[in-house]
């Protein structure tokens, strides 16, 4: 049986059972395709190819593509066939490599575009990302995706000004898009638009839930906004799935002493301090011996207030620690040391604490030199 017979015979079949027995006789070497009309064998090549796909088999996927290309080196079926397989391998390299032979042959298609912007961000090469992103958004305005991708982008690279404006061209083609309200939300948290956070958060969380990054930036702009009870109910909310709870806790505590709830505060402050992994547990125990002073609690006050020092002698603390002194030792040299050491590092200190200090100083001097010159 000749050749052409046998692809005249096939023909007459199913198409899908013409494929198998044309799979089958490539595995056994014969070459089907070595005569007839060349379109048609591309047709036949591409439709072979993409049963192996979809079967899931990619090894014998990757075997047969790579046939292909030894005679159609931009054959555009088997190019994205192979990027697919190792973008799902996690061969971002390869994957980069097969895009962009596919871009070399239709640099005008916007998904190819935005796939190679996608995959350069994966593998962290952010120039060539930012490339490829910007090319698909002026392919296709409209792509989602596309603009998401560049404002993540953006985002990365601080470029604040430029996600923003994104972000608003992507709100007048979806404004509910959930993805484009989160970024409105982080692009707003991080330029201190806490107004603007509490909206897009509010009506994201109404179309999905937010996990616990996004309730606890929500519970910590309602916080600065002063909605205590909204802030509280999002961060203890953030806390049912915080592998990190450090900030939650601190969050939550600094909602309960506005709230004038101290021993919640406190709690919420142990929290944190437990927690605490960052470089933020100095804050932790300057918050809590603050709170102590005022709650005229002086031995807590004088232990949480130590151990911040030691971490850090910033002018806060030691104005605090002056306090603390002042009020629980009957020996006012102690107080004196640390009023003076606020007087030679005040930094940013408040103007109210600034002159008190001074003028407690100045009174415990002279209390100090009236005793010793008392005979």
């Amino acid at each position: 049986m000749n050749v052409p017979f046998l692809l005249r015979l096939l023909s007459n079949f199913p198409k899908r059972v013409g494929l198998s027995t044309c799979i089958l006789l490539h595995l056994f070497g014969f070459n089907l395709f070595g005569q007839g009309d060349v379109k048609q064998q591309v047709e036949n090549h591409d439709s072979i190819l993409m049963t192996y796909y979809e079967s899931g088999d990619y090894q014998q996927s990757k075997t047969y593509a790579l046939d292909i290309l030894k005679g159609d080196s931009l054959n555009q079926v088997t190019l994205g066939v192979l990027a697919q397989i190792y973008e799902s391998e996690q061969n971002i390299a390869k994957a980069i490599k097969y895009n962009s032979l596919r871009f070399k042959s239709d640099s005008t298609n916007a998904k190819i575009c935005r796939k190679l912007g996608q995959l350069y961000a994966e593998a962290e090469i952010i120039r060539e990302a930012q490339y490829y992103y910007r090319l698909a958004n002026r392919l296709n305005s409209r792509d989602i995706l596309a603009i998401k991708g560049l404002i993540d982008i953006y985002m990365l690279t601080e470029n604040l000004t430029s996600a923003d404006s994104l972000i608003a061209v992507g709100m007048e083609i979806d404004s509910s898009n959930v993805g484009l309200l989160l970024a409105r939300a982080r692009v707003s948290y991080k330029t201190k638009y806490m107004n603007q956070v509490v909206t897009a958060l509010d009506k994201a969380g109404n179309m999905t839930n937010l996990n616990n990054y996004y309730l606890r930036m929500l519970g910590y702009a309602n916080l600065q906004i002063d909605s205590l009870d909204k802030a509280v109910h999002c961060l203890r909310s953030a806390l049912e799935t915080d592998r990190n709870p450090e900030f939650t806790y601190y969050y939550l505590a600094l909602a309960h002493e506005r709230l004038k709830e101290p021993t919640i505060a406190a709690k919420y402050y142990e929290e944190a301090i437990e927690a605490g992994i960052s470089k933020e547990l100095h804050t932790y125990y300057q918050r809590l011996g603050m709170l102590m002073v005022r709650e005229e609690k002086y031995k807590e006050a004088y232990a949480y207030l130590s151990e911040a020092l030691k971490l850090k002698r910033d002018p806060i603390s030691l104005y605090f620690m002056a306090l603390t002194c002042d009020h629980r030792f009957k020996d006012k040299s102690k107080a004196l040391t640390y009023f003076k050491e606020v007087l030679n590092n005040p930094g940013m200190l408040d103007n109210a604490m600034l002159s008190y200090a001074k003028a407690r100083t100045q009174l415990l001097e002279e209390e100090m030199h009236q005793k010793k010159s008392k005979p």
